[in-house]
């Protein structure tokens, strides 16, 4: 009994210390308010979105899934280019044994008659083809959403309600279309930041829906083998927000590595090829810096990682439950906020709550990368949580400098006689 007695006592002593004193809990406030408001500016979301982008490099998803960028990085005319791609293409696919080949290059300006007439003739003999996804610009209709207004998912392209419309451009320009396209198209947050795209969109011109770039690879890479990476869950048509949960730094390989690039037998592969591609997605972007003609159209090599990226967690998180997903988010919020009132009122740790929050919240960061499936992001309030609090340090020790060494002593021994 006297244990227990003794274990409620401390039970009170430590609820006392930590919740009793009002100072303590009007800074608490104050650190929370500040957090949320912190949070919700857009410059402070654009940091933060950096922070955890890079710390989603650092302890996420490298290299080992099914996607590998192959990078062209030299400056061809465009005859030369033409050639080379015209072989390379179909190179990469039945070669090298790609699943799924996205080209993120922009031929959108004319002038590649040689190159589409070439896969054209390809395309008509041979069923590989139909793998390769071409990203394609748009042009959008006259009622379109501001700068950080959320875009609406249309479900039913015939409803008169889906007013966020496309029309997409040919992708070689006025003449051939390719039969397989997709829309490159990424929904930019209020800090700017790309972290979501659509699967599908509505058309300006027709109530068909036009499925995104990296949708319409994602679907290709499991129709050719339904048992690979991570499809088996996949719902083409079904409508959802491919959200950018984990950036994915996918393996980068050098078209020149693949193919020769120079000599009479431009875009040839060698007689024993690798088997690097084998049943995975291949994306071709250009990261030749100032080039007009044959561009990424997401700009160099980064827009090619936010492809791979909204593919790779198109993949491996699909069509999630975004409200279950945000009840869960703000529980674990709440948690982190808990304990940091707790370390930074109880005495014992608010000499060391700087350093503890911030062990805090890497094992916040460790956990949300873990169950990121069911949490969308932790971008927006626990930087901010960690930064008020240590706000709140700082003003304390401040107010102890100046009026604590003033204040007169209330333990001083009696004057002697």
């Amino acid at each position: 009994m006297k244990t227990s007695e003794a274990a409620e006592h401390a039970d009170k002593s430590f609820l006392h210390e930590v919740f009793a004193d009002p100072k303590a809990w009007i800074f608490s406030a104050v650190a929370i308010a500040g957090a949320l408001y912190i949070s919700s500016l857009a410059p402070f979301q654009r940091i933060s979105a950096v922070v955890a982008d890079e710390i989603s490099r650092a302890i996420g998803a490298t290299s080992n899934g099914p996607i590998v960028l192959v990078r062209l990085d030299r400056d061809f005319s465009r005859p030369q280019l033409q050639q080379l791609l015209a072989r390379a293409i179909p190179a990469l696919m039945d070669n090298y044994g790609a699943a799924a080949l996205g080209v993120d290059i922009d031929f959108s300006g004319g002038g590649y008659d040689d190159l589409a007439k070439n896969f054209s003739d390809w395309s008509a003999h041979d069923g590989n083809a139909s793998n390769v996804v071409w990203a394609t610009r748009y042009e959008r209709g006259p009622l379109r959403a501001g700068r950080g207004i959320p875009v609406e998912t249309c479900n039913d392209c015939a409803s008169i309600g889906c007013t966020t419309r496309f029309r997409p451009l040919s992708v070689f320009g006025a003449g051939y279309q390719p039969p397989t396209y997709g829309l490159a198209y990424a929904w930019n947050d209020s800090s700017g930041i790309t972290r979501s795209s659509f699967r599908y969109v509505c058309q300006l011109d027709t109530t068909a829906p036009l499925k995104t770039f990296h949708f319409q690879l994602v679907e290709r890479y499991c129709e050719h083998d339904a048992r690979q990476y991570r499809c088996e869950g996949l719902e083409p048509n079904h409508q959802s927000t491919t959200a950018l949960h984990t950036w994915y730094e996918a393996q980068d390989k050098d078209l020149c590595d693949l193919v020769q690039c120079s000599g009479p037998n431009l875009g040839k592969p060698p007689d024993h090829p690798s088997n690097e591609l084998v049943n995975k997605m291949a994306i071709l972007y250009a990261d030749v810096e100032g080039n007009d003609e044959h561009a990424t159209l997401g700009g160099t090599r980064k827009g090619a990682e936010v492809v791979a990226s909204l593919a790779m967690n198109e993949m491996l998180y699909g069509a999630s439950d975004q409200s279950a997903a945000e009840w869960f988010k703000r529980g674990l919020e709440a948690l982190v906020t808990l304990l940091l009132i707790v370390l930074f009122g109880w005495k014992r740790t608010e000499h060391w709550a700087v350093l503890l929050a911030g062990l805090l919240f890497v094992l916040y960061l460790y956990i949300v990368r873990r169950v990121s499936v069911a949490i969308p992001d932790f971008r927006d309030y626990a930087l901010g949580l960690l930064l008020a609090f240590a706000i709140e340090v700082w003003i304390k020790a401040a107010i102890h400098s100046l009026f604590g060494a003033s204040a007169p002593a209330t333990n001083s021994p009696p004057p002697a006689r």
